[in-house]
Order: C-alpha cells, then structure tokens, then sequence
C-alpha cells in the first residue's frame, strides 16, 4: 500500500481551447471567445503552443486506432504520448490524495458510487475540482510513476505498461 495522488484531466479548458483552434472564425458565436482566439492567432509561440496541445487532446481523446488490431500498439502509444505531454505540460490538476491505497482502491475512492466521493473520510481533496469524478484520461501518481485511467485498466504514461481489467 502506498499513496496515491489523483488528477484530473482539466477537460472543460482542453475542449474550449480545442473549439477555438478548430473552429473557423465566422462560426465562433460569443465575442470574448473571438477575442481570445484573436489574441492566440496573433501571438505565434501562444499559436504554436495552442495547436500542440489541440493536437495532443485530439490524440488523447480519439480511440479509433484501439479498434484496428493492425493499429493497436500505435493507438497506445499516441495515446500515453498525449498523457504524458498534457501532465507535463500542466493540463492536469491534482484533486487528491489516497494514503495506504492501490491503484484500484484510489479510483474507487474517486467515484460518486454510494454518495460523493470529495466527502469521504478516507480521501484527502486537493484543487477545486472535487465534484467531478474520476474518468478515462485522468492521471493517478504512485512513488512519481503516472498511470492514466482507460476503459479496460491502467496504462503507465511513459512506458505504456498496461494494467487490465481495472
């Protein structure tokens, strides 16, 4: 048993940044929406940088390569590389701490099974994200090692070292 740090995937950031990179200019409807983009367009190394990160949350979020056997292991391994950018890149917030815990019992503790899971006793709450519950694409820490939650278990982020059936 060890402690584990969980985080969250600043999602709601991730897609409104994604939306204003991908979307053509005269579809954008909210004025401060237009003017942030704005600001990013003119600005090359914030461009530059805003394009990256869409690309890597298009990486993250996209699954279809996990769906062509022939195209599997690059699917993991497009998938571990955006996890690993975005975490280092500060596109994850950490939202708590688990002490004496597994992977498994983390993760549990993180789900709003059974009442939220921000007011169990067992959990140390962390950023301001607490209502949201632990999902696919967010990061759990143990001894500095980064596995990110998958539908079928964890995958260390920088090795891809799969975990099955969480």
């Amino acid at each position: 048993m060890v402690t584990v740090n969980v985080y969250h995937l600043r999602y709601d950031e991730l897609y409104r940044l994604h939306m204003l990179v991908s979307t053509p200019t005269e579809s954008r409807g909210r004025e401060e929406e237009r003017a942030l983009f704005d600001t990013i367009k003119h600005d090359t190394k914030l461009h530059h940088h805003a394009n990256r990160i869409h690309d890597y949350y298009q990486m993250l979020m996209d699954a279809s390569l996990l769906q062509q056997p022939q195209t599997y292991k690059e699917g993991w391994e497009n998938i571990t590389s955006a996890g690993r950018y975005l975490f280092e890149s500060g596109w994850y917030e950490k939202v708590a701490t688990k002490h004496k815990s597994t992977l498994i019992d983390a993760w549990h503790a993180t789900m709003n099974i059974n009442g939220h899971w921000f007011l169990k006793n067992n959990v140390t709450v962390k950023g301001t994200w607490p209502f949201r519950q632990t999902m696919n694409g967010d990061v759990f820490e143990v001894n500095k090692r980064q596995w990110m939650l998958t539908a079928n278990g964890f995958i260390d982020i920088n090795s891809a070292v799969f975990l099955g059936d969480a």
